[in-house]
């Protein structure tokens, strides 16, 4: 499927920087969920909408490639992970900053195991 993306088979602005970060299939194999995330952008959702529009035509190229009894149909949803881990990685930054004792009190933590 990437390989079709690839090739110029689904043209966009940006489609060369997606990248399908994960698969969930259900248990019957009849459908897929494929994440999307944009190389460089906090927002996948364009890349996902023209992906979502050619899903059939995806689906078509992975059941020529692949020898399955049945392909599943594909859904692509935005990955927000890495925007997620990005927003998290901020606050506890702004956190430490904020913070009147910062790291000084882990050298002398006495709660290590060792004995005092």
């Amino acid at each position: 499927m990437a390989e079709s993306v690839t090739r110029g088979q689904v043209r966009a602005d940006g489609i060369q920087f997606a990248t399908f970060t994960e698969v969930e299939v259900s248990r019957d194999l009849s459908h897929a969920k494929i994440y999307v995330s944009r190389i460089g952008s906090d927002d996948p959702s364009p890349l996902v909408d023209i992906l979502n529009e050619h899903a059939v035509m995806l689906r078509k190229e992975i059941a020529r490639k692949l020898t399955l009894r049945s392909v599943p149909q594909i859904r692509f949803f935005p990955d927000t992970s890495t925007a997620t881990g990005d927003y998290m990685d901020r606050l506890i930054a702004a956190a430490r900053k904020s913070d009147p004792h910062p790291d000084d009190s882990e050298d002398n933590d006495q709660g290590d195991g060792h004995g005092a």
